[in-house]
């Protein structure tokens, strides 16, 4: 008997050290909409001179639909109206619960129309110019780097995000779960006030880093419309350009 209840205890005592990550404060409401077509345009700060590429909203998709190019000195241009088929329903990526049964729980998050359908475009992806491949790289599994631009600060990173109606999200939500490859126990804590109009949108995301334990990563995400990052910047991930 007195060993099955240090065996309780013991399990006890591992649980209470497992990281336990909480929401942040909601971010300050912002709106940037951009209206149905996007229109980007910049500088890359690290691109190789000489370097020229197509921004493609799929890398691998079939067809190619080519969105903008980069010039040889770095300097970008975007525009392109909403994508068909949308690909990705906001309340399964970014802006919106998931289920438990994803490791999710909405806490106090609310969504003005759960119906919303969206296209969320975190990075630029690159190709390079010319006659198209006539073959397409497989998805591999975990996948690989591919050639893209961000906009970034510090740990806050700006994202386009395509609706088909306007939306407000606000709340927090938490997500738990563990690495099938590495068996790393993972927690992420998510606090979202955005209010999205139909069409495209700019939105920030900034990622805090919570120390964990026993083998889990814990993060935290707050989520708020608009770029509120001053020196927000372009940069090039280096990954080399093919078809």
């Amino acid at each position: 008997m007195n060993r099955i209840f240090m065996g309780l205890l013991g399990l006890l005592l591992v649980g209470c050290q497992q990281t336990v990550v909480t929401p942040g404060p909601l971010p300050q409401l912002r709106e940037s909409a951009l209206g149905q077509t996007l229109n980007l345009s910049g500088q890359v700060e690290d691109w190789p001179a000489g370097l020229t590429a197509e921004i493609v909203l799929e890398r691998y998709a079939a067809p190619q639909t080519v969105i903008g190019s980069v010039s040889d000195a770095g300097a970008f241009r975007v525009s392109t109206t909403a994508p068909l088929p949308l690909q990705r329903t906001a309340v399964s990526a970014l802006l919106g619960p998931v289920g438990p049964e994803n490791g999710c729980a909405g806490q106090d998050l609310q969504l003005s129309d759960a119906a919303v359908r969206a296209f969320e475009l975190p990075t630029l992806r690159l190709i390079r110019q010319g006659p198209a491949s006539a073959s397409l790289r497989p998805q591999l599994s975990p996948p690989v780097r591919v050639p893209e631009l961000r906009r970034q600060a510090g740990n806050s990173e700006v994202r386009a995000l395509y609706v088909d109606r306007d939306l407000r999200v606000v709340g927090t939500q938490v997500c738990s779960g563990q690495s099938v490859v590495t068996g790393t126990r993972w927690q992420r804590a998510t606090s979202i006030n955005v209010q999205l109009r139909a069409g495209w949108n700019l939105i920030t995301v900034t990622s805090e880093v919570v120390s964990g334990q026993d083998r889990t990563d814990a993060d935290r995400l707050t989520v708020q419309g608009g770029d509120p990052v001053v020196g927000t910047v372009w940069t090039y991930n280096g990954v080399p350009l093919d078809r």
